[in-house]
């Protein structure tokens, strides 16, 4: 098994430190078969800016902040 480790930049990422990829042969294969399947990229791509705009859009975490704010005021 190889292994990769590479720096993620807190800046840009907003979490930073060391990552590691684990088996590079696994990674290869994974970004193969998307090219190989454009219709997968769409599917996967759809799902995940669904995911996103549910989840982490502005307005869904102003409900998540309010609740943890309030939780705090009442302790």
């Amino acid at each position: 098994v190889s292994q990769s480790r590479y720096y993620v930049d807190r800046i840009r990422e907003g979490i930073g430190g060391m990552a590691e990829i684990g088996d590079l042969q696994d990674y290869v294969n994974g970004i193969w078969k998307y090219y190989q399947n454009p219709l997968m990229v769409k599917k996967h791509g759809r799902r995940g800016r669904e995911e996103i705009l549910q989840h982490y859009r502005w307005e869904s975490m102003v409900g998540v902040f309010y609740d943890i704010l309030k939780n705090f005021q009442s302790s």
